[in-house]
């Protein structure tokens, strides 16, 4: 292999490298906020499931459909 072709070679190694650390560090966080976004989700239908009257039925749909969008993106 010439010396360019290895300087290339190597050059894309450290590229995939630098990538894949990228990769699981935004995985990580992510998770996290997934986790964080379904603790949310299930607070809210804990407090549904003790009755609520319908302004505080209109509020918890409103957070709810919130955090199920944010659920999709964090945790999909």
């Amino acid at each position: 292999m010439s010396g360019s072709k290895r300087s290339l070679a190597m050059a894309l190694c450290c590229l995939c490298l630098l990538m894949s650390g990228n990769a699981y560090a935004e995985k990580s966080k992510n998770e996290k906020q997934c986790q964080k976004t379904r603790a949310s989700i299930e607070k809210i239908q804990k407090k549904m499931r003790a009755g609520y009257d319908l302004k505080k039925s209109e509020k918890y749909h409103r957070q709810l459909n919130e955090l199920y969008k944010k659920e999709f993106k964090h945790c999909m």
